[in-house]
């Protein structure tokens, strides 16, 4: 038994040295940063031309790093509209290969009125996500209405969708902070797969003096769940036009529009690395690829996932008794003089009793 954990320890050893080493996200000599972000691949800075990004099916993964903020800022290239008519960039809040998701800065549609009810901002931006890798998360989003007197509407031309939510309020006192059911705020669920969403607000033809007295403008956007929270201060002026931009979007991502058993055909293309497994989107076309348990890394970019090494943290790690690193897993093993299946989430190692000895007389 001794030799074996002997045997069991050197190769631990060996497959500490190889996992200590830190796992590349980039692709080599690309870019990894863009002010305080690491942009994993299969995303990249800079044009698609340069490789350091994947580019396949029409879709693009290429992020713009904007160097005139301190720190620079990443940017996605989105065909989003507004007042100025024109294809916009988005701000990336972040991004993950783990998850298989980004989040993005919310662009809130807007119309206020001045005390005379004549309107001095009417802007319904949409986002179109068509030769993009995403699709909006219907689990994690939710699309919100502000205002008194408030009709919010969403729809997305190509898969059909078409939703409107209403608010009403006559006085200050009927709005409720952190309620949102039709009192000065309004939400609709999203379905899976949307690749493009309008948003628009409107109010009745003629606007209220007395609501525009305290609520001149109404707003309608996209949110991730449990990240806008409703205040009855959002109503006031225009001060939810700077909150609102901070408000974050989830979108899904994948790889093509191809299913795993398709994809897998053809090698050259396949992105999925050693050591992980291929899954198919739940939230539109394409694959996403996800380490095998016991392993780290970029499941995107070669060499693929590497074995983690759970015994490396002595004070930390899953064993109570001995740890013994394996590829892709850990072994767990008493002391000598204790039993049981040594790990700290079950029976752990148990002291044997010491037993009284017999003593045999011979008369």
């Amino acid at each position: 038994m001794f030799l074996q954990i002997l045997l069991f320890l050197q190769l631990s050893r060996l497959t500490l040295t190889s996992s200590s080493t830190p796992l590349p996200l980039t692709k080599p000599g690309c870019q990894a940063k863009c002010g305080n972000f690491t942009i994993p691949y299969p995303f990249g800075i800079g044009p698609s031309e340069n490789g350091c990004s994947f580019y396949g099916e029409g879709q693009f993964y290429n992020i713009t790093c904007d160097a005139s903020f301190n720190p620079p800022k990443p940017l996605l290239w989105f065909g989003t509209n507004g007042t100025t008519g024109k294809h916009n960039m988005i701000e990336l809040i972040s991004i993950s290969e783990t998850e298989s998701e980004v989040r993005v800065k919310s662009l809130p549609a807007t119309l206020c009125y001045d005390k005379t009810g004549k309107a001095t901002i009417d802007d319904s931006p949409w986002m179109g996500l068509i030769f993009t890798p995403f699709t909006v998360s219907s689990t994690k989003n939710k699309f919100f209405g502000l205002g008194c007197d408030t009709i919010a509407h969403t729809f997305d031309p190509l898969s059909g969708f078409n939703a409107t939510c209403f608010t009403s309020c006559k006085t200050k006192e009927d709005i409720m902070d952190g309620s949102c059911a039709g009192k000065g705020c309004c939400q609709i669920e999203l379905p899976s797969g949307l690749k493009r969403i309008f948003s628009v607000v409107g109010s009745s033809p003629t606007p209220k003096p007395e609501i525009l007295s305290f609520d001149p403008c109404s707003y309608s956007f996209v949110s991730e769940i449990g990240k806008y929270n409703f205040s009855s201060s959002d109503l006031n002026g225009t001060n939810f036009l700077t909150e609102g931009r901070d408000i974050p979007i989830v979108l899904n991502w994948a790889i093509g529009n191809k299913t795993c058993e398709e994809a897998q055909k053809d090698s050259s293309t396949f992105l999925c690395q050693t050591n992980s497994k291929c899954s198919n989107s739940n939230d539109g076309p394409g694959y996403i690829c996800a380490c095998d348990t016991g392993f780290a890394g970029n499941p995107y970019l070669s060499p693929g996932c590497q074995d983690i090494n759970e015994c490396e943290d002595q004070e930390n790690n899953p064993c109570e008794g001995i740890c013994i690193n394996t590829i892709g897993g850990y072994i767990c093993q008493c002391q000598e003089g204790t039993y049981g299946d040594g790990r700290k989430g079950g029976i752990g190692c148990i002291t044997r009793k010491a037993e009284f000895p017999i003593v045999k007389v011979t008369l």
